[in-house]
């Protein structure tokens, strides 16, 4: 049994005053429930966190050593996003940073909090006190010479943020690589339904042209777990002075070299907002932006190289403070030569009618168009399912055919099939009680922004099956015409995003696809068969490229009233629906273009049904799905949608796959 340590800090004196004080840290006799994790050589010890004013929090901390032929180069403490529940090394995409960082020579200590850091009990600000306890803790009991590093995704950040402006902490740390945020760098700013005009014109400023692959949002929203740490009802003021940007914030770090690194598919208000604090740092700082890399940054191969980039020249020598003081925040000339390459590609390879449509499309007057297309609450339009056996020009409503809204009983059991046949399966594709099920989301940048947020909420939920994960394929722009075609380079992207999560294209079981065609004009149904034919070929390039692909849930647009630009707005959002009902209704009929079966000829695609409707007539909703009001959508365009619209669509979508029949076997534990 290892011996009890209790270590209690002291406030130090830093620029702008004395911190709070620290608290203690008592290493508890407990075994870690769920062991040292698959890492190798590394140890786990369970630990309680006393900070003043607060509970006792326990925390885990995972304590991966060096590799053997290394010289050891230093300590990072990794923390991971939202409330700090979950190990960073939790998912694929972590747990690989971890073992590339060991190699790198560096000891690795991953935490985890019990139940989350965040406890409602006065505060972020007050519970930071935890984070960085901790951090001073494992500078005095674990480290052992080299450079003392911490870097944090999204939440994790957040408690680094903390640890520099208000707890001192920039008196131990050499090194900060801040990822993804920190998303509570204004929480007066994120917190709100509408922006303020200030935060406004900032947020449309302050992140550079040309960084991002798709458009952040500026709001969280006031409900978010976050906003209400410090009271039910915060005001201004008080959001003001939680911040990790507050009044008294201390923003200068002589002896701490900062990164911060953002993903340019990170389309959240993480982005403009962590921008706030990297901006007011007045010591040695780099901002840089990540291509083809979503909220999660250290998913991708992209992130983290640029994470191990960091440490490397963060740690060669020591911050400079004569260094000029902020690079500034734009792609690398690679980066930019890249993305430009991508671009042409991907345009190369449209048809000829497409690229001058897309040409069309970006000469319209978008004041002239807003004037002639207002916004509107609501259009009368029914939902499909509220539709039933209606018509809507000409077509039945209702999900499946009949107007109905489940499945036929025969094509639900041919689904509840294959669901039985998905598990575990190694690299090669073959079951293995050590294998992982892959589920992937394919589409454009709506999708992408509703994926990240439902891998939030499913990395959060203990229900589900430890060995499912979760890869986000759908990418900003890249709409149906380009999945359709097995050449684009949108599918080297998404085999780079298997790869960094580490599985591979043979363990891609299930998918979810949420796809439209930019600027539609044409009357119904010239644009939605033309989606349905897309959806049919991109459905083609994922059985020839995902071999053990068995389920495919699929889900027509949101609301588009809203809509400030000629993007996708109505009726054409809401007629997408039938692409999507036609194209199951065509499997059903056993088209062969669609067959799953192989005892009835060529395999062309998996076993489709409907993933959640989640269309609604705006304020109106609908019988069983979200109504949408305007602050569900981005400023930018009314279009995209803002945190609150993309959490209506990932509720949904996690309540669907927990509960449906096809889903439920393989998705829960």
């Amino acid at each position: 049994m290892r011996p009890r340590i209790l270590w209690m800090a002291i406030a130090l004196a830093v620029p702008g005053g004395a911190a709070p004080p620290l608290g203690k840290v008592q290493v508890s006799p407990d075994a870690c429930p769920a062991g040292a994790g698959p890492v190798a050589r590394t140890d786990c010890r369970v630990l309680v966190v006393s900070c003043p004013g607060l509970k006792d929090l326990r925390a885990q901390v995972r304590i991966t050593e060096p590799a053997a032929d290394k010289q050891v180069r230093g300590t990072v403490v990794m923390g991971s996003g939202g409330n700090g529940a979950g190990f960073y090394g939790g998912q694929e995409g972590g747990q690989t940073l971890v073992r590339e960082l060991a190699a790198m020579g560096f000891r690795v200590v991953d935490r985890a909090w019990d139940g989350g850091w965040p406890t409602q009990e006065g505060g972020l600000k007050q519970e930071a006190c935890r984070y960085a306890t901790l951090l001073t803790w494992i500078h005095s009991q674990v480290h052992a010479g080299g450079k003392f590093v911490a870097t944090g995704n999204s939440g994790g950040s957040a408690e680094i943020g903390y640890a520099l402006t208000t707890y001192g902490r920039s008196a131990i740390l050499d090194v900060a690589i801040l990822t993804s945020g920190p998303p509570v760098a204004r929480l007066d700013y994120a917190c709100v339904t509408q922006a303020s005009p200030e935060w406004a014109a900032l947020c449309s400023s302050i992140v550079p042209r040309g960084v991002m692959e798709c458009a952040p949002g500026c709001v969280l929203g006031p409900n978010d777990g976050v906003c209400k740490q410090v009271g039910p009802q915060p005001t201004a003021a008080q959001l003001l002075d939680d911040s990790v940007v507050h009044p008294a914030a201390v923003l200068d770090y002589p002896k701490t070299k900062l990164y911060f690194l953002f993903g340019a598919l990170d389309c959240g208000e993480p982005v403009p907002v962590g921008l706030t604090f990297a901006a007011k740092v007045t010591s040695e700082k780099v901002i840089l932006f990540v291509p083809r890399t979503p909220h999660a940054l250290f998913s991708t191969v992209e992130g983290r190289e640029a994470i191990r980039h960091a440490l490397d020249e963060g740690t060669a020598q020591a911050a400079n403070p004569a260094a000029p003081r902020e690079q500034q925040p734009k792609p690398s000339s690679a980066q930019a030569a890249e993305q430009q390459e991508f671009r042409r590609r991907t345009t190369e390879l449209l048809t000829a009618e497409q690229r001058a449509h897309l040409q069309a499309n970006g000469k319209v007057n978008r004041q002239v168009w807003i004037q002639e297309h207002p916004a509107r609450e609501s259009t009368g339009l029914i939902p499909l399912p509220d539709l039933g056996k209606r018509t809507y020009k000409g077509e039945e409503g209702g999900l499946y055919p009949g107007g109905e809204n489940t499945p036929p009983p025969e094509h639900l059991r041919a689904g509840q099939a294959p669901a039985r046949k998905i598990v575990p399966v190694d690299a090669a594709g073959r079951p293995s009680p050590e294998g992982k099920i892959v589920m992937i989301s394919v589409g454009m940048s709506n999708t992408t922004m509703k994926f990240q947020t439902f891998q939030k909420m499913a990395a959060e939920d203990r229900s589900l099956n430890p060995k499912l994960v979760l890869v986000d394929g759908a990418q900003g722009g890249q709409v149906a015409w380009v999945t359709a075609n097995p050449q684009m380079p949108f599918w080297e992207v998404v085999d780079r995003r298997l790869e960094a999560a580490g599985v591979t294209r043979n363990q891609v079981q299930a998918a979810w696809i949420l796809q439209a065609n930019p600027g539609p004009t044409r009357p119904f149904p010239a644009e939605a068969k033309e989606l349905q034919r897309n959806l049919v070929d991109t459905l083609h390039v994922m059985q020839d490229r995902f071999p053990n692909l068995k389920i495919a849930y699929l889900s027509s647009r949101t609301y588009a009233g809203y809509a400030t630009s000629p993007l996708n707005p109505e009726p054409f959002a809401y007629q997408s629906g039938f692409s999507v009902k036609w194209l199951i209704a065509d499997q059903i009929a056993g088209n062969p273009e669609l067959n799953y079966d192989s005892g009835k000829g060529p395999v062309r695609a998996p076993w489709v049904a409907w993933g959640p409707y989640v269309w609604a007539d705006g304020v109106q909703g609908n019988k069983d799905g979200p109504s949408y009001a305007r602050e569900d959508y981005t400023e930018q365009d009314g279009t995209h949608p803002s945190p609150s619209g993309r959490a209506k669509v990932a509720a949904r979508l996690l309540q669907f796959l927990k509960s449906d029949s096809t889903s439920k076997p393989w998705f829960m534990r």
